[in-house]
């Protein structure tokens, strides 16, 4: 690392998780040390949290944390998965899912995904995560995973602070953003102070205070996902705390549970424009608390990069809350920029164009995979029916189209740098009633792989992790 890294200013605007995550992927990955958050007047948005197993990587190998001490301090808990109830004919599981694929020199394709395509032939659940067994159970691994975590965003800012003492915090609203030359010069507070950095986070969620005044435009994803709304509340939790999200379909939408020790986060999402705030009150229990109402569109800046300053979190982009894509992109992204973009020198001003171009791939995957949920889904009520008149994305129905004639393979979908993962999304596409069992058949058939195909689902499914009850 050289001296030019050491030396310089990072300056993170905002409040929220992805705030805290970047000041450890500066410091951990770029050797910088003087590193301010100005976190403002007011709060995150935080609804109690979802995460991928990306979060696992921040906390174990950038913080150097245990999960021990985060489950304690947190109020988090283990997420294997997501369960998607009323979306397919059945409701189903969709767990996290890790696996190395090389098929023997002597199979063809090699890229052909033998075992789900035998499940999904002999009708058979397409999921072989080991994680599925646990989630049916209520259980958590008993030995160390790879696994998501549930969290309180409040909690998990007073964790990362704890770990970051040498950050600067300005509790101070920004009131103005000075350009010059097409990069920030210095901020200014609401007290009049004056803020300067060398780079700068914009971290600011929807306001997007940083990235607006350097010109960013946002791209609006509405057209092909119409929630634009949610009534976020929580509510106490069950004598179980189970180990995965669960999104559940509504006539007006749907809605998420976030499972929490000591609450359990819960939201609706509906399309403002279709459906009355005051209707969602019915699917509200009675024993709601904390009730927010949050207005969002879907979409991303179309640079996120500009001059000096990069905006992560929700002021890149966001979707929707399903799959748990806001935190997973910022890990991601944060991860891609530090090992590929970040630079000591004014070099980095000539990543702008490429880093662009990521970051639309980024976001556009995103949009694509979280839409493929919605093609296929068995709910009834007046939010689906608008749904079924949505224009979908060619990527979409280019898998759809594709799965009439044969199976997805994992060549057709894997993308460490973007959303997508072959084993999730045949879950996804199976649960929605898409794969077709004689399309299945006829590939088997074809590269006559019933065998091999068989051999491979048994052994997938064999594969047990030892379980413990949730929390114990």
């Amino acid at each position: 690392m050289t001296s030019a890294v050491h030396n310089q200013r990072l300056v993170i605007v905002g409040a929220g998780t992805a705030s805290w995550i970047a000041a450890v992927a500066f410091h951990r990955f770029a050797g910088i040390e003087d590193i301010t958050i100005v976190e403002g007047t007011n709060g995150p948005i935080g609804v109690g949290e979802g995460t991928t197993p990306h979060f696992a990587e921040v906390l174990r190998s950038w913080l150097g944390c245990s999960d021990a001490e985060f489950f304690k301090e947190t109020n988090s808990t283990v997420k294997l998965g997501n369960k998607f109830e009323g979306w397919g004919k059945e409701d189903y599981l969709n767990p996290i899912d890790k696996e190395f694929r090389s098929a023997p020199a002597d199979i063809w394709p090699d890229t052909i995904d033998a075992k789900r395509v035998y499940a999904v032939a002999n009708n058979l659940s397409a999921c072989t995560s080991p994680f599925l067994e646990l989630c049916e159970h209520n259980q958590i691994p008993a030995v160390k995973e790879t696994h998501a975590y549930h969290f309180d965003q409040t909690l998990v800012a007073k964790f990362f602070k704890k770990r970051l003492s040498e950050v600067k915090l300005v509790h101070q609203d920004v009131v103005d953003v000075v350009i010059d030359n097409n990069s920030i010069d210095h901020l200014v507070l609401a007290d009049g102070t004056k803020l300067k950095g060398t780079f700068y986070i914009d971290a600011t969620g929807f306001a997007r205070v940083l990235m607006k005044k350097l010109g960013a435009e946002f791209i609006d994803f509405s057209k092909h996902l119409p929630l634009t709304s949610a009534v976020a509340y929580s509510r106490p939790q069950d004598s179980v705390i189970k180990p995965y999200t669960t999104a559940t379909t509504y006539s007006e939408g749907w809605h998420w549970t976030i499972p929490l020790q000591d609450r359990k986060g819960c939201g609706f999402l509906y399309n403002s424009s279709i459906t009355d705030r005051r209707e969602i009150d019915q699917f509200l229990p009675k024993d709601a608390f904390d009730v927010r109402d949050i207005k969002f569109t879907p979409g991303f800046l179309d640079r996120s990069f500009i001059g000096n300053c990069l905006a992560i979190g929700l002021a890149s982009g966001f979707v929707e809350p399903l799959e748990a894509t806001s935190i997973h992109g910022t890990i991601t992204q944060l991860w891609v920029w530090l090992k590929e973009f970040h630079q000591p020198t004014d070099l980095v001003k000539f990543s702008e164009k490429s880093w662009t171009r990521h970051h639309r791939d980024y976001w556009y995957s995103v949009l694509d995979w979280i839409q493929l949920h919605y093609a296929g889904v068995s709910a009834k009520g007046k939010f689906w029916d608008y749904m079924k008149t949505v224009e979908k994305t060619s990527k979409v129905n280019e898998i759809l189209d594709l799965c009439k004639t044969r199976m997805p393979r994992p060549s057709d979908l894997d993308n460490p740098y973007l959303i997508w993962q072959h084993s999730l999304t045949m879950n996804i596409l199976q649960g929605n009633n898409i794969l077709d069992s004689k399309v299945a058949q006829q590939e088997l058939d074809l590269y006559e792989l019933h065998d091999y195909a068989k051999s491979q689902y048994d052994l997938a499914k064999a594969v047990k992790i030892p379980g413990m009850k949730n929390g114990g």
